[in-house]
């Protein structure tokens, strides 16, 4: 197993994901921009259950991966509105991205659906932590404190 990369190895300005969303399916988008907005990891992806959103209050309760404590994030409006019709079409289901048997999606999954959507859109691979950075970079550069970044990517 590698070990987590630390450093991003490239930055995608907010155009470019909008390209690259483009090139997804519905599921695909809605894993991608959580990824990327809400700056949740593969593993963390792929364990979120329907329980997980309290879309009501804008907020994700996402699952203890790394660490024994979950972390709750809270998400724009229009991003809860964004996942809505989503969520309503994989009901029945336990875990929000799965296979049509209820089995979660794996992170290989993701990564394929990701290198995919890339070449698709004519960029070169990377990986989804890749995306998550350019997302942390869009807060700090709209002025949100480091800390607060920091937490919500952790």
């Amino acid at each position: 197993m590698s070990k987590r990369r630390l450093i991003p190895t490239k930055h995608y300005s907010k155009e470019q994901i909008k390209c690259l969303l483009d090139h997804t399916s519905p599921h695909e988008r809605v894993a991608f921009a959580l990824a990327i907005h809400a700056g949740l990891s593969p593993e963390e992806l792929v364990q979120l259950a329907h329980t997980s959103f309290d879309l009501q209050n804008n907020l994700i309760f996402v699952p203890a991966i790394e660490s024994q404590y979950r972390r709750y994030i809270r998400i724009a409006p229009a991003m809860c509105e964004f996942i809505t019709p989503f969520l309503g079409h994989q009901k029945g289901t336990a875990y929000a991205f799965c296979q049509c048997t209820g089995i979660p999606l794996s992170r290989l999954w993701l990564a394929r659906s990701l290198e995919r959507a890339l070449h698709e859109a004519n960029f070169e691979i990377c990986a989804l932590d890749d995306l998550r950075w350019s997302g942390a970079g869009w807060l700090l550069e709209a002025g949100v404190p480091y800390a607060v970044v920091a937490a919500r990517f952790a």
